[in-house]
């Protein structure tokens, strides 16, 4: 699956339905049906470890239904914290913060964002500013 302007994805249709089920799941559910499927989210969770975080940013920046749910997640302080920690703990690895340096051109395009303001938040490391970035950008 790619779409044709700014970064290519390689999510495949398997990863983009746990990708909604995820980010629909932190936004719309309460806390306590997110914990009664806990298990189940972390087995869906698993599937979508290998996608890059840019690709996984623009598959949901794309996808309207699936922004809002991420922007409804936002103001939900468990889900929000939990989202921001585990997208935080992935972008820190060190190859991984190398291919978002390399992919930030492509990413700004697609989503018509200007890269000089994202990358300071890349520069720092701040992955909660980075997404709130996007958030009231889309």
């Amino acid at each position: 699956m790619a779409f044709c302007q700014g970064l290519p994805l390689h999510i495949t249709y398997r990863q983009s339905v746990c990708i909604d089920t995820i980010i629909y799941s932190l936004g719309e559910k309460s806390t306590g049906a997110l914990m009664f499927n806990a298990l189940e989210l972390r087995s869906i969770g698993k599937e979508i470890e290998p996608i890059p975080p840019l690709e996984f940013l623009y598959y949901i920046c794309k996808k309207p239904s699936i922004l809002t749910c991420l922007k409804h997640t936002r103001g939900r302080y468990f889900q929000w914290n939990a989202f921001i920690s585990g997208f935080g703990e992935k972008c820190n690895q060190d190859s991984v913060y190398k291919k978002i340096r390399e992919d930030i051109d492509l990413f700004a395009e697609g989503l018509d964002l200007d890269v000089d303001e994202l990358f300071p938040y890349i520069e720092s490391k701040d992955w909660k500013g980075f997404v709130n970035y996007l958030l009231t950008r889309r």
